[in-house]
């Protein structure tokens, strides 16, 4: 179990994905300074931030919880639920289409 959050293990499954911080908040419903303060270990991960995680970037609950460092709850008996889990995929891919219509009218402009 990690004393701190592993910032470099999540920011490298987070690459891995094609995925970025703002985009991690955005599916905790967190805002960026919040997750920040995850980031720094100033803020503990509930349970089922923990659970949103393992749905998002496709691992097991315990290692989530692990990499969250020491005051995280583990979840007991708990798998992602399939429902969730595509639920959390719409939602990036909606994302998705966001940033890429964002950064279309950002070259459009003169």
């Amino acid at each position: 179990m990690a004393l701190f959050f592993d910032q470099g293990w999540f920011k490298a499954r987070l690459e891995a994905l094609s995925l970025s911080k703002p985009d991690l908040a955005l599916c905790l419903g967190l805002t960026r300074e919040e997750l920040d303060e995850i980031w720094k270990d100033q803020r503990e991960v509930s349970r089922q931030q923990v659970l949103t995680l393992s749905a998002l970037l496709n691992v097991d609950p315990i290692e989530i919880a692990n990499r969250c460092g020491i005051a995280t709850p583990v979840p007991k008996d708990e798998t992602p639920r399939p429902d969730r889990v595509l639920d959390l995929q719409r939602r990036v891919e909606a994302l998705e289409r966001v940033v890429e219509q964002l950064v279309a009218s950002q070259k459009a402009k003169p």
